[in-house]
């Protein structure tokens, strides 16, 4: 817990080791406050959802919701997304927007349970992988700004998205280069600017060898993996 406790900022070695002291009991007396605080969520078994909406002064004006069918790793980023309607999600994002008052573009994250009950895990203040999407219903977040801003239709080029599977670009590349989404599904990807295409391959490629190598080392040379970790040379919560 007071590993937890300490600064985000400092490197992991450090929050173990200052972690391990102020357990301590025999430094109960002399603790000091820390600057980091820890919620604690009750686990709710099901499926990732999110829920993305453009608002204006406490109103939404526009929103997408999807639910992850894959995930980049354990607890991270979706890969391939489901268009989906859900009243729920849309309620809730809805009241908190009006609310606390918001204006710009936000992303609710929910777990769908067995029955599909919508629960809150986390609200995001900004542009999530989703909010750029323009569907064949004329949904588009990006233009409802616009037209709130300038009263004017958005002049948008980009072609409408007509199908409920999306593969996300480049997180599903990253999880699986061969998944069958990738043939089967409408990929995401910005054709039109082929040089953020290619940094965002060649990135995803080097981070995607790094953890090859992690995940490696933790497997067959555990010591090596810890030796690095004493010294701040490797992180255990990268993965995620």
């Amino acid at each position: 817990m007071w590993e937890l406790q300490t600064p985000s900022t400092w490197r992991y070695s450090f929050r173990r080791f200052f972690g391990t002291i102020l357990s301590s009991k025999a430094l109960a007396c002399v603790r000091l406050p820390l600057r980091r605080t820890i919620s604690l969520q009750q686990y709710i078994p099901g499926r990732p959802g999110n829920r993305a909406v453009i608002c204006w002064r406490g109103k939404v004006l526009a929103g997408i919701s999807v639910e992850a069918l894959e995930v980049q790793s354990e607890n991270g980023p979706a890969s391939v997304v489901r268009l989906i309607d859900h009243s729920e999600m849309a309620m809730i994002a809805e009241r908190m927007v009006k609310r606390l008052n918001l204006s710009g573009f936000v992303g609710f994250d929910f777990v769908l349970d067995s029955s599909n009950q919508a629960w809150i895990i986390e609200m995001n203040p900004r542009v999530t992988p989703i909010c750029h999407f323009s569907l064949a219903d004329g949904t588009n977040l990006a233009g409802s700004l616009y037209m709130q801003l300038t009263g004017l239709r958005s002049p948008s080029s980009l072609a409408p998205i007509n199908c409920g599977l999306i593969v996300l670009f480049p997180n599903e590349i990253v999880r699986s280069p061969f998944s069958e989404h990738l043939q089967f599904c409408q990929h995401d990807v910005p054709w039109n600017e082929p040089e953020v295409v290619r940094i965002v391959l060649d990135e995803a490629l080097r981070t995607g060898i790094l953890k090859r190598v992690r995940r490696f080392l933790g497997r067959y040379f555990p010591p090596i993996m810890s030796a690095l970790i004493s010294v701040g040379l490797a992180d255990p919560c990268r993965d995620n």
